[in-house]
């Protein structure tokens, strides 16, 4: 049984993480053959312990350690779900409500295009200005 394997090769951390004792890929991931098929270990984990994984979802590591296997750390969301919770620094520019250069994202200072993406009117301003001065210096 893949859950037995997966118990195999784990530590448990102070947090309850449990951690892929094995090798893990350039992004912290580890992987397991499953039915001759390689798959990322907290997939396989997830799909022991709660079933497959609903289509359009991924799966979201609540603990933020891509490293761990616990079932009990692990969720079925949406990309945008799991990218709505990420810790980039535009991610938590944009929960902050504010650009990348700390500037109010409301108001007149935003401006929301056809697409829906948004951008900050005052960074534009700038970013304007200074490819004006470089058109003329050159």
């Amino acid at each position: 049984m893949v859950f037995d394997r997966l118990l195999r090769h784990i530590a448990i951390d102070p947090r309850g993480c449990w951690n892929w004792t094995r090798a893990l890929e350039w992004d912290g991931y580890g992987r397991i053959r499953v039915n001759g098929k390689q798959t990322r270990v907290h997939r396989a984990a997830y799909i022991a312990v709660h079933g497959e994984i609903p289509t359009g979802l991924t799966i979201d590591h609540l603990c933020r350690n891509r490293a761990c296997v616990n079932p009990a750390h692990l969720e079925a969301v949406t990309r945008k779900e799991n990218s709505l919770r990420g810790q980039s620094p535009r991610v938590v520019a944009f929960r902050e409500g504010r650009c990348l250069r700390g500037h109010a994202m409301a108001g007149g200072n935003v401006h929301v295009r056809r697409s829906g993406g948004r951008y900050c009117r005052t960074c534009k301003a700038a970013y304007d200005r200074r490819r004006k001065q470089a058109r003329k210096s050159a």
